[in-house]
């Protein structure tokens, strides 16, 4: 049988100057936003929360990265993470629907270095039929991850790695899957977050914002 999980992040840093304060909101938006994944996730059979305490956020990254593909090994199972800032508004199925890793949707800039189609990296599926040599692209690439590389070099991975596949655009296009909430100028292809199934806010250091902004959308 194969197991589904979601996993989401909530690392500690200890060198971040907006963590302290706002820690207890990332914790009750977490459980606000796990809420709406438990309802709307279909086949979904166990939340997991990455919590360690690290040194800085970029290391909190690579520690992601290696324990999401410990667990992707350990057993025959579907992994969707998302990030601490998304929520889940309407029924989606999404696990055992495709087979390859995948990614949804552009992030801002929609193009960056070798990569002219940049996605959003906070809505990620691995599936159980995704293969080795996919990971194999970014193992090579978190083997020389250090304090030099941007801090957002994780999604340059994830880039590589989705890209690396073969895949047309067609083929890895569903914003429905991770409707942005910023202004991307190919953000959305036009889809009103109405009909968006996740959303990714875009909000990590304004977490404590997004409470009532969910609350508003939801009605």
């Amino acid at each position: 049988m194969v197991k589904n999980y979601l996993v989401f992040y909530l690392f500690k840093p200890n060198h971040a100057p907006w963590k302290s304060a706002l820690r207890h909101e990332y914790v009750r938006f977490n459980e606000f936003s796990s809420k709406s994944f438990k309802k709307n996730l279909v086949g979904l059979d166990e939340i997991i929360v990455f919590d360690d305490e690290v040194d800085r956020l970029t290391d909190g990254f690579k520690l992601g990265f290696e324990k999401i593909y410990d667990l992707w090994k350990s057993e025959k199972c579907n992994i969707l993470f998302c990030g601490v800032d998304t929520y889940c508004f309407k029924k989606v199925e999404i696990f055992d629907k495709f087979e390859n890793f995948m990614m949804f949707n552009y992030t801002d800039p929609s193009t960056y270095a070798d990569i002219s189609e940049y996605f959003n990296c906070d809505v990620r599926l691995y599936p159980h039929t995704m293969k080795q040599e996919v990971w194999d692209v970014g193992l090579e690439m978190v083997d020389n991850w250090d304090s030099s590389q941007p801090w957002d070099y994780e999604q340059y991975i994830y880039n590589k790695m989705l890209w690396s596949q073969g895949l047309s655009f067609e083929q890895v296009y569903h914003p429905q899957l991770a409707w942005q909430d910023c202004r991307v100028k190919k953000n959305n292809n036009g889809l009103s977050v109405s009909d968006a199934q996740i959303v990714h806010f875009h909000g990590t250091r304004q977490i404590d914002t997004l409470y009532n902004k969910v609350v508003e959308l939801t009605g």
